[in-house]
C-alpha cells in the first residue's frame, strides 16, 4: 500500500509536518519500559517544576503552530503541552496502551504534537487542512471533538485527528499492528530536525513495541 498524505496549498506558509507507517506492532509492555518512563517523567518535574507552559523552550513550536492557524494553544492546548502539564504537576502519564505510552513520551519529551491511528481504518488519500463547517469527529473517551476553523487530519470519511486530539475511529486498538503516525511542526521547524525527530520516534517504536517502519514523508515546503 502506497499512502498519499497531503497539506492543504493554503498551510504551506503555516505548517510542516513528519510521518511514517509502522508495522508488526506489538502490545506487550516491555520490561524495562515502566521504569524508564518514570525517569524521564521524573526529570521533566524536576526541570519544569513551578514554571508555565509560555516560560518552556520545548513547548514554543507547538504554540508557534497553533498561532500561525488562528488557534489559540491556551484555550485548546497541544496534546504534548498537556501531557508535559500533568508530568509537572506531578500526575504523570496516562497508562493506556503500550505503543500510546511510547507516543506520549515521545510527544511529551521533544514538546511536538503527535498523533497516532490506526491504518486499517483510514480510509483514502489523507490531508492535513483547516476544518470547515460541521467537521468534527467522536473523540477517545469524549464526545464529539468540533474542528471547524482548526488543524485537522482528513481521509475521505472527514478528520480522524488532530493536533490537539484524535478520534474514536482510528484509535489504537490491542488488535492494532500497523499504525501511521503524524509529528505536527510549525513552517519554521528545521527540515533536518524534523526528520531527526521522526527517526528518533521509529527508533523508540522498533524498541519497545517492535515496529519497523514501511512508509514515510514530509508535509510543507
Amino acid at each position: 500500500m502506497h499512502l498519499k498524505i497531503h497539506l492543504h496549498p493554503g498551510l504551506t506558509g503555516c505548517v510542516r509536518g513528519v510521518w511514517a507507517v509502522l508495522e508488526g506492532l506489538h502490545h506487550e509492555e516491555h520490561p524495562a519500559f515502566r521504569e524508564h518512563l518514570s525517569s524521564v517523567c521524573d526529570e521533566f518535574a524536576r526541570r519544569y517544576k513551578g514554571l508555565v507552559p509560555s516560560e518552556i523552550e520545548q513547548l514554543a513550536p507547538a504554540r508557534e503552530l497553533y498561532h500561525s492557524v488562528g488557534m489559540d494553544p491556551t484555550r485548546l492546548r497541544p496534546s504534548s503541552e498537556a501531557l508535559l502539564r500533568r508530568v509537572i504537576k506531578g500526575k504523570g502519564l496516562y497508562r493506556l496502551d503500550p505503543v500510546v505510552d511510547t507516543g506520549n513520551l515521545f510527544s511529551m519529551s521533544s514538546g511536538m504534537p503527535l498523533g497516532l491511528y490506526d491504518l486499517a481504518f483510514i480510509e483514502g488519500e489523507i490531508t492535513l487542512r483547516m476544518g470547515v463547517d460541521g467537521d468534527g469527529f467522536e473523540g477517545i473517551r469524549k464526545g464529539r471533538v468540533n474542528v471547524e476553523g482548526r488543524l485537522c487530519l482528513a481521509d475521505q470519511r472527514g478528520p480522524f485527528g488532530s493536533p490537539t486530539s484524535d478520534s474514536q475511529r482510528c484509535r489504537i486498538r490491542e488488535t492494532t499492528s500497523t499504525i501511521l503516525f503524524l509529528l505536527y511542526a510549525p513552517a519554521s521547524a528545521d527540515k533536518t530536525q524534523l526528520s531527526k525527530e521522526r527517526e528518533n520516534l521509529i527508533e523508540s517504536f522498533s524498541q519497545w513495541n517492535g515496529g519497523r517502519p514501511s512508509e514515510s514523508g514530509e508535509l510543507g515546503p
